[in-house]
């Protein structure tokens, strides 16, 4: 494996020690509060105080932490301009920001440095939860030079044809949330920020929201308009390729796979929210070969290079070079995001859905198979070619037949 990039001193943490967590407020009675239950919440865990910005920093000069979870309002310095900072310094360490919803305008200006937002009241279970899973996705992508490259990422690029779609709506003072959506679930970016966004204290969606277009409802042409004006939800391409990457391509074939993962579970009378999970499931399942682009563009072309001459698969060349595959780098970015974890789940395993040991059928299965068949309606060579993973299939009993009728099923119009 190639060594992407050398590590700073932050990088140098070793993935077996403890988790240091650093918690930031200037108000004594907050603090005396999440040191009374973090002090003994996990063994596993070293949590440390700051009651103010500066003090943050002074502390993470000495030591690298891997997650901070900073107030909003504070004097000197407050949330926002911390992570801001921070995410400059050490961008491998994970940025929590807690938020009320009077801290709105504040949140704008966090938009682009934090990775989530929790909401303020706080809970105990909540922080857990969110600090668990933020520690349970460092499994996809264990290199921390990797950690720091995704760790800096707050916005991708979109496609340039649906960017330019995007702003001329987002402009238009008679566009309607039914377009922006349209915009948006075309788009692995744009679904990628709508789904952060709803499923965050920021907004606080009443209730799960799974589709870009519903996103597009809750959030309300106002406040998308509003962040794409401050640059803090819409990104202009740098140009048609990134790396050699078309991204267009990327989003038409993310799309049409989560087109094809959709009609099979309708095909199997599954219940409007699964068919909607395969569907936003399919449309970010790219969404890591295009952070790495991003962030590694001579390593992804070094990966095409392979790809083509040799005739390995994708998977296999990223593997040799990255040492992780774009399904890794995916779920780490979105569980990183706080995107759904039935979603970061699906991404990461669908190429191997066997490695869940899963025993039944469900948007899981339904992707895998959406992506052999949408990669091999394009005559790809066999060993570019997703191989169906025979192993899954057989534990959730699909035969050839049944496989059949879900290519035909699948197949668009």
């Amino acid at each position: 494996m190639f060594h992407v990039r050398s590590p700073d001193r932050q990088a140098t943490v070793s993935e077996t020690t403890r988790k240091r967590i650093l918690f930031v407020d200037d108000e004594p009675p907050v603090l005396n509060l999440l040191q009374t239950l973090f002090r003994h919440a996990n063994p596993d865990w070293e949590s440390c105080f700051a009651d103010r910005a500066s003090r943050a920093l002074a502390l993470m000069d000495e030591e690298p932490f891997d997650v901070i979870v900073s107030d909003m309002r504070m004097p000197e310095m407050n949330g926002a301009q911390l992570l801001e900072q921070v995410s400059r310094r050490y961008p491998r360490t994970a940025r929590l920001i807690l938020s009320g919803y009077a801290d709105q305008p504040l949140s704008v200006q966090a938009l682009a440095h934090a990775h989530q937002y929790l909401s303020k009241p706080f809970t105990l279970a909540g922080l857990q939860s969110a600090l668990n899973r933020i520690f349970g996705v460092r499994r996809f992508v264990p290199d921390p030079a990797l950690q720091q490259a995704l760790g800096a990422l707050h916005l991708l690029p979109s496609g340039p044809s649906i960017h330019e779609v995007f702003s001329r709506n987002i402009a238009s003072p008679a566009v309607t949330n039914e377009q922006l959506g349209g915009c948006l679930a075309q788009d692995i970016a744009l679904t990628a920020k709508a789904l952060q966004l709803v499923h965050s204290a920021f907004f606080g969606a009443s209730r799960p929201l799974t589709l870009a277009k519903e996103c597009a409802q809750a959030l309300g042409t106002g406040l998308l308009r509003s962040l794409t004006a401050a640059n803090r939800f819409a990104l202009a391409p740098p140009g048609p390729t990134i790396a050699g990457l078309d991204l267009d391509a990327l989003n038409r074939h993310c799309v049409a796979t989560g087109l094809r993962a959709s009609r099979i579970m309708s095909a199997e009378r599954a219940t409007p929210d699964a068919v909607k999970v395969a569907f936003t499931a399919g449309v970010l399942h790219g969404i890591g070969r295009l952070a790495l682009a991003l962030s590694f563009p001579d390593h992804h072309l070094e990966v095409m290079r392979r790809v083509e001459a040799r005739e390995v698969s994708l998977l296999e060349a990223e593997h040799e070079v990255f040492g992780v595959t774009h399904a890794d780098a995916g779920a780490y970015l979105l569980g990183l995001w706080g995107i759904p974890e039935n979603i970061v789940d699906i991404v990461a395993h669908f190429h191997r859905p066997s490695d869940t040991h899963a025993r039944f059928f469900g948007p899981l299965t339904a992707l895998h198979a959406a992506s052999h068949f949408e990669h091999a309606s394009h005559g790809l060579p066999d060993p570019q070619l997703n191989q169906l993973d025979r192993a899954h299939l057989e534990a959730v009993r699909v035969d050839d037949r049944r496989l059949t009728s879900w290519a035909e099923a699948s197949a668009p119009a």
